[in-house]
């Protein structure tokens, strides 16, 4: 299926660290969909991950930081998907990779399988990136399914 571990997580995740604040900067608003973002900045105790599209590639950019910069970005703490899931250790990410047939993406597990785990998933799209969050069984299965064509844009 072309899913891996992230290397550049697995550490991070290894020490469970909570959700504390989530920003955003919005790319662009549609209509009658979901918003896309380009970039989003998940602070957490222990250090800040970003996540954005690269500009010159169909892949997502992943960075550990250790604060938040001071770029122009709307507290997004309290939005879906991401309330349900503040305050909550990020267990394991994964990440699809830009050869498989899909879009990029990286998968963020919150709370551990016998804790009713959240995922959230940052799905790379055209023109920036996009948020979808899943329980485990529509994960699942929309990770098993296979799509012609991307319904992002």
């Amino acid at each position: 299926m072309g899913r891996a571990r992230d290397p550049i997580l697995e550490d991070f995740c290894a020490h469970a660290p909570r959700l504390l604040r989530v920003e955003c900067s919005l790319l662009k608003l549609r209509l009658a969909s979901r918003p896309l973002f380009e970039e989003i900045v998940l602070s957490f105790h222990g250090g800040v991950l970003r996540v954005s599209p690269a500009q010159d590639a169909n892949e997502l950019r992943c960075s550990l930081d250790a604060s938040p910069s001071d770029a122009d970005r709307v507290d997004s703490s309290e939005e879906e998907p991401w309330w349900r899931v503040m305050g909550a250790p990020l267990v394991a990410a994964w990440a699809r990779l830009s050869s498989s047939p899909e879009a990029p993406e990286i998968t963020l597990q919150f709370r551990s399988d016998s804790a009713n785990p959240r995922f959230i998933s940052l799905i790379r799209a055209r023109t920036g990136m996009d948020v979808r969050w899943e329980n485990r069984e529509a994960l699942e299965k929309r990770l098993a399914q296979t799509t012609e064509q991307d319904p992002r844009e």
